[in-house]
């Protein structure tokens, strides 16, 4: 369960040491209060939140699996889609990344976010980014070598939560979407009691579902694409977490949790 997994992984010895520098990240970062430049150095779990990154393609329910897990092991805080929230976007992010970060971007944007939520809210459990795992933001030598990185840092080790969604009602979802992202029209998310959110989002329920083989055909790129994500997590070393979102959120039980 994805407690469990915090609980677990907040045990862990720690190994940081001269002789496994990849656990003990040197990375700069400017106090706010001096302007002064100081290590960021990630906090063991006894000292600040635990990092995690967070792997959902879009309407998987991110936002909100977030929103529960960061309520749940302390306060709310908000992970980001660091690495875009489409193709083109994650495609320019791992393209901007310079030779001189290289590998360690993730690690070192997740020390940046643990300081940020620290500042922000002294008592969150979980501190970290999302990252939509597109083609392109998988195969890239920075994402490649950065979950090479991650799955060899320890004190704290870094959680990575693989999310997924049933693939239709991921299609669903995003053809209500379509033509009015970050518009008022279609609101991405509604708040519990916003009824005027969810008339919106019923006016925009006449949704024409592709079938026969073009679904087929959808549905089998949709697998192979999930464990082509599976196999470079676990090629990479990463200890990840795969949760279902609608284990979590349509289930009977808390199971998932």
């Amino acid at each position: 369960s994805i407690l469990f997994l915090f609980v677990s992984f907040s045990i862990a010895p720690a190994m940081c040491s001269t002789k496994n520098a990849m656990s003990c990240p040197l990375m700069w970062y400017a106090d706010e209060r001096n302007g002064e430049k100081k290590i960021c150095e990630l906090l063991p779990p006894h000292e600040g939140p635990l990092p995690v990154i967070l792997m959902a393609l879009g309407r998987s329910g991110s936002s909100i699996t977030w929103d529960t897990i960061s309520r749940l092991t302390g306060g709310a805080n908000v992970a980001y889609e660091v690495t875009g929230g489409n193709h083109n976007k994650s495609q320019q992010f791992f393209d901007n990344i310079t030779p001189n970060v290289g590998h360690s971007w993730a690690l070192e944007r997740l020390c940046l976010i643990q300081k940020r939520v620290i500042q922000q809210t002294s008592h969150s459990g979980i501190a970290g980014f999302q990252w939509k795992p597109y083609p392109y933001a998988m195969d890239h030598q920075y994402a490649l070598g950065a979950l090479r990185e991650i799955s060899k840092h320890q004190n704290p080790s870094i959680r990575v939560i693989y999310l997924t969604r049933n693939e239709i009602d991921r299609i669903l979802s995003n053809q209500r979407h379509k033509g009015h992202i970050h518009s008022k029209e279609v609101p991405h998310h509604c708040k519990a009691g916003d009824n005027e959110c969810v008339q919106k989002h019923k006016k925009r329920s006449n949704i024409i579902l592709r079938t026969g083989q073009e679904l087929i055909n959808y549905l089998d790129a949709a697998f192979v694409r999930e464990e082509g994500i599976h196999l470079k997590l676990a090629r990479s070393g990463v200890k990840y977490l795969h949760v279902s979102y609608d284990e979590l959120f349509n289930s009977d039980t808390a199971a998932e949790w």
